[in-house]
């Protein structure tokens, strides 16, 4: 990618170490970066993480103050320069490239908070070649495929929308655990069940009740009934 973007004739400066939850710490590492260079446009090139943190650069940036006091404490919006933000996938899970969410940690504090900020800070553009997305390490291959399917019932057992959207969401965790089944594959191609992806009894059991004991109100299917279906593909 480095060498592209310098083929291309860019000026580039990199924040690497990204890492799962990004922290306040490295949140006002890249507000220097991205300040102190004058940068134009921020590139995410990782999974949701580092798509999450590129948007929360991208509004704190030029912000003098505290952002993580502003952002996601107060939960205000930016009222300053937003920095373009652009994505280049390496793998599937969040679609953080779709939306203007941003998720910071905070580990003094205990606090891991999710701010939706307005459109504007939604990424200009996502690129995605799926083929590539099988050469990541096989445990993040797998924690995205978790991943996508989490943020899947998060929409299913929340809000009082319609049976469409609930449909749509079955259609898509049966959808993404067909193809997880082809995408993870052991050394002499055997395919892997949900369980050898890390699902365990406990994490069915606790995931689907605690989803629906938070956000409450009737679905087409019971919890138990969902949990039976992820038992079925163990």
């Amino acid at each position: 990618m480095m060498s592209a973007l310098d083929a291309a004739g860019k000026t580039v400066f990199e924040v690497p170490g990204v890492m799962s939850n990004p922290t306040v710490q490295k949140l006002d590492e890249g507000r220097k970066v991205t300040r102190d260079n004058d940068v134009d446009l921020i590139l995410a090139v990782g999974g949701g993480s580092v798509i999450d943190y590129s948007k929360a650069v991208s509004v704190s940036a030029w912000y003098d103050g505290d952002a993580w006091e502003k952002f996601f404490l107060r939960m205000e919006e930016p009222d300053g320069k937003i920095i373009p933000v652009g994505d280049i996938l390496t793998m599937s899970g969040t679609g953080s490239e779709m939306n203007a969410g941003s998720v910071i940690t905070n580990h003094e504090e205990g606090l891991k908070i999710d701010h939706v900020f307005g459109s504007d800070v939604m990424p200009r553009f996502a690129i995605v070649n799926p083929e590539l997305t099988f050469t990541v390490p096989d445990y993040q291959m797998r924690a995205g495929i978790y991943d996508a399917f989490n943020h899947i019932c998060e929409q299913y057992f929340s809000g009082t929308d319609d049976n469409t959207s609930d449909y749509i969401a079955e259609g898509l965790m049966r959808s993404l655990v067909h193809a997880s089944r082809i995408a993870v594959k052991d050394e002499i191609g055997v395919v892997k069940h949900l369980s050898e992806l890390g699902f365990t009894e406990d994490m069915i059991d606790d995931a689907v009740k605690g989803t629906f004991i938070l956000t409450g109100g009737y679905h087409p299917l019971t919890p138990d009934e969902v949990a039976q279906i992820l038992r079925e593909s163990m």
